[in-house]
């Protein structure tokens, strides 16, 4: 089957307001979101490593991940679809590519926190091969993980 889909990097100036919207729409009602200011979550997607969109030929931005590299570790921080877009497996697709570049680049494991109330989350991270590591009390987040 032809994926419609591709990815782009981001550009603060064309994206950040769209990735707002699509972070408060979609993670907002979770605990460990809770105190996060807009400049706040510029500031995370500034930090991180990489910050790519995701690209469906027909609908323009249907989402976007972002991860931070650390030593041989690289930890997925965002991994955000449009609502319409979850559950088509999309999020699938881009996962695949993730795990195949961290693969390329010689990391180890890839890791990411969840939401402890992500059911949905952790049991599609789970499909592909991750396990909980640990829970943090304090953030109510499942850290996940997976050896590549």
């Amino acid at each position: 089957m032809k994926k419609n889909w591709r990815i782009r990097r981001r550009i603060s100036e064309l994206d950040d307001l769209y990735l707002l919207s699509l972070i408060k729409e979609n993670l907002g009602h979770y605990p460990s979101s809770h105190g996060f200011t807009d400049e706040k979550i510029i500031d995370l997607l500034n930090k991180y490593t990489e910050v790519v969109l995701l690209i469906s030929k027909t609908s323009g931005r249907i989402g976007f991940l972002a991860w931070t590299e650390k030593a041989k570790i690289m930890l997925l921080e965002l991994c955000v679809l449009e609502p319409r877009y979850q559950g088509k497996g999309i999020a699938t697709f881009f996962i695949r590519r993730v795990e195949s570049r961290a693969r390329k680049r010689g990391f180890s494991s890839i890791r990411f926190y969840v939401d402890r109330n992500n059911d949905r989350a952790q049991r599609l991270y789970q499909r592909f091969g991750y396990t909980v590591k640990r829970f943090n009390w304090l953030t109510n987040t499942i850290l996940m993980e997976k050896q590549l």
